[in-house]
């Protein structure tokens, strides 16, 4: 019986949600660290976010939607390094 209760409590016991830092890296880098990150000076990087937000611009009632501009410049590491997903999902606080 105590088995029965071990797993009912398993599936009932939430883990902790886990809110990640995502610090915005056009907030603090400058131009020569956001080419060399990604390849691109600011005004191009704004200007791609500027194009895409109607597509990657989320509607929800939670606020962890992703900005369009962390999913830009994830993308755009991706891009420039080839590096894995995962690494640019550290990089970025998102997975």
């Amino acid at each position: 019986m105590t088995l029965l209760l071990a797993i009912a409590h398993h599936h009932t016991a939430h883990k902790p949600r886990v809110f990640r830092d995502r610090t915005q890296p056009l907030d603090f880098m400058d131009d020569n660290e956001l080419i060399s990150r990604y390849r691109l000076p600011r005004h191009l990087v704004t200007e791609l976010c500027d194009m895409l937000v109607d597509d990657l611009q989320r509607s929800t009632a939670r606020s962890q939607s992703l900005p369009v501009s962390t999913q830009v410049l994830a993308a755009l590491r991706f891009y420039a390094t080839g590096s894995m997903q995962r690494v640019d999902g550290d990089l970025h606080g998102i997975s």
